[in-house]
């Protein structure tokens, strides 16, 4: 069994490797985050990989949600972008599912979305204004979430 400091060491080690690789992908910009924005880039990160998996079939369900057939499939730009915009179709009712209430409740109205994260749900909201606000919105362009495909006003 390890002792304390043993498990904090390893655990140091692990975590400069992870920075290390997303320096890579985020250049200096890494620095300034938390400890808790750097976890939540790297599940992103990591959502991505099973987006893509869903999509291609690889994985046949994601969190309850079948991979999709052609017919749903978001074709029109690369794999990344058409995995993620396939799945953010499959599942963008998840607000409206989760809170027991129809799409159009907000018709008229302005939500704001704090902390809406890359893919902001409220976008099932019709006829409302929505805006969504993320302190890491270019961190998650930088990974390859879409910014122009999803639009909030």
């Amino acid at each position: 069994m390890l002792d304390e400091r043993t498990m904090r060491q390893q655990l140091l080690d692990v975590l400069g490797k992870l920075r290390y690789r997303f320096d890579h992908i985020f250049k200096s910009s890494l620095h300034n985050l938390s400890y808790k924005q750097y976890c939540e880039l790297a599940f992103w990160q990591r959502e991505i990989q099973q987006y893509i998996k869903w999509y291609m079939g690889k994985k046949p369900c994601h969190y309850g949600v079948s991979s999709p057939s052609n017919e749903i499939k978001v074709t029109e730009y690369g794999l990344k972008e058409n995995a993620i915009l396939t799945w953010v179709k499959a599942h963008i009712n998840k607000y409206p599912d989760l809170l027991l209430i129809p799409k159009d409740y907000f018709v008229g109205k302005t939500i704001l979305d704090v902390g809406c994260g890359p893919i902001p749900y409220v976008l099932a909201f019709t006829n409302c204004k929505i805006y969504g606000l993320d302190q890491l919105m270019s961190e998650y362009k930088k990974l390859g979430f879409p910014s122009k495909s999803i639009q909030i006003v």
